[in-house]
């Protein structure tokens, strides 16, 4: 019997697909299930399927992820069709083969509901950004709650060359040049490519606190 909250399987299908669309991996829903049991082995596929469809749908997975219907044929079954998740531009053929498809066996993802980067303790911490093949920064959820942002939405804006971060509240008019980003993820905040490309890709990237925002500082492109 599977005793998994939806949270809880909500939260650990999001660290898979997130792993996946870091590195920029051709996927499927399957490959998903079978990385998301690897942390909790009662669930189903069926469970599954439908949460990475909903990640697509709503526009998690990034703005560059797109989804083409391809024919599988799974172990004991006749052929079918399944959405294969993929970069704009990628080779379906090659970018999905035996050895790309091995590359999807990543080890087992926490269930924790809480944030899960221990090291961030004061509010004068501040970590390295890598920019995600996917084109995405990812930003500790703990450096927002070590700034005292809560929400489930932010506010980015650009302010000469950093990306301020801060709390959105739905009584809030955002400034007219940011972005409300929502927080989907259990332990990250997605910033999208088309505000990364704010900043020059090989040049170091940092994300800080100062008092009640997050910092994204780096070399304007």
């Amino acid at each position: 019997m599977n005793d998994v909250s939806s949270d809880v399987l909500s939260g650990v299908t999001h660290r898979v697909v997130d792993l996946y669309t870091q590195g920029g991996f051709l996927f499927t829903a399957l490959d998903v299930s079978n990385a998301v049991k690897q942390t909790l082995p009662t669930v189903r596929h069926r469970e599954v399927a439908p949460i990475v469809r909903a990640l697509f749908d709503q526009g998690f997975m990034g703005e560059d992820y797109q989804r083409s219907l391809i024919s599988v044929v799974a172990e004991g079954r006749k052929p079918a069709e399944a959405f294969l998740y993929h970069l704009s531009g990628a080779d379906l053929v090659a970018g999905y083969g035996e050895e790309r498809r091995r590359q999807l066996a990543i080890p087992p993802v926490s269930a924790s509901l809480e944030d899960d980067d221990d090291e961030l303790e004061d509010d004068d911490a501040e970590v390295t950004l890598e920019i995600g093949a996917d084109g995405r920064l990812r930003v500790p959820r703990k450096l927002l709650t070590l700034a005292g942002i809560t929400s489930e939405k932010v506010v980015a804006e650009q302010v000469g060359d950093e990306l301020l971060v801060s709390a959105f509240l739905s009584f809030m008019s955002p400034p007219t040049r940011a972005h409300v980003l929502e927080i989907a993820h259990p332990s990250l905040l997605h910033v999208p490519r088309s505000l990364v490309e704010l900043f020059d890709a090989s040049e170091p990237i940092t994300a800080g606190v100062r008092g009640n925002q997050v910092r994204i500082t780096g070399t304007l492109a």
